[in-house]
């Protein structure tokens, strides 16, 4: 933890991107083995942290439990808001591109 959040800023813009990857992962995972019991509270935080730390599986899960989790509240907004999020996720790895040309039935 930096006092400051300009100090802040500085040392972690200094990371390399993997590296960067690499904590926000950890933090994630430490979140939902720490915090197991009451998991619930912090479901947007661990999303954001395995959205940064590039996993998406778990990322979309956490966004998705955020968005019920908002809806529980009657928190439409927010609740649209993690679950587009998580669809574009999903959207962006299962499209493939369509082949130049269709192949003959022949």
């Amino acid at each position: 933890m930096f006092k400051h959040p300009l100090i802040q800023e500085v040392v972690y813009n200094g990371l390399l991107k993997k590296e960067r990857q690499e904590i926000h992962e950890q933090i994630a995972l430490v979140m939902e083995q720490f915090f197991q019991e009451r998991l619930p509270e912090f479901y947007e935080t661990v999303a954001f942290h395995f959205l940064r730390g590039r996993s998406t599986v778990k990322a979309v899960e956490y966004l998705i439990l955020s968005g019920r989790k908002s809806l529980s509240r009657y928190a439409v907004e927010e609740a649209d808001q993690y679950l587009r999020e998580a669809f574009d996720i999903l959207k962006s790895k299962t499209e493939k591109p369509m082949p130049k040309r269709w192949p003959s039935s022949t």
